[in-house]
């Protein structure tokens, strides 16, 4: 896997202990936290740029993963950990007093599985385009659809 994903053997141990470490360890990059109230009025919505920016860097990586079929274990925690973050900011929003088009948890898994669609769409694509205009898309999206509007 680590030949299909052109990583060093050397590099994939330094960073993990071993394969189960890196598909269930801390995806801290999945974890997002509350945007800052925006002078615009739109509803504030943490940046997922640098998800979009990791995952076109690393592929190669993922897609390898996926041929070896342990991409599977790698979504559900990934959506675990960005469906947790996400119930958190809109918790926070409806708490800043902003309304949302349904509860928290429903809307954070909503957009944590289409996030993880959107994503992998993207990378099955090639990673075309720059990072920051997928997640300036994606959040468009969301802010949309949260936002009932």
């Amino acid at each position: 896997m680590l030949e299909r994903a052109g990583v060093a053997r050397s590099t994939f141990y330094s960073h993990f202990a071993d394969k189960d470490d890196l598909l269930l360890g801390g995806f801290t990059l999945f974890r997002l936290e509350p945007g800052a109230d925006r002078a615009d009025g739109l509803l504030p919505l943490p940046d997922v740029t640098r998800i979009f920016a990791h995952t076109g860097l690393y592929a190669d990586l993922y897609r390898a993963l996926r041929d070896g079929g342990d991409l599977e274990l790698l979504t559900a925690r990934v959506r675990a950990d960005l469906g947790a973050s996400l119930t958190r900011v809109f918790a926070d929003l409806v708490a800043r007093g902003h309304r949302l088009a349904g509860a928290p948890d429903f809307l954070a898994r909503f957009f944590a599985g289409a996030f993880v669609a959107v994503l992998y769409d993207w990378l099955e694509a090639g990673a075309p385009g720059d990072p920051r205009d997928m997640a300036a898309r994606f959040e468009d999206l969301v802010r949309r659809g949260a936002s009932g509007g």
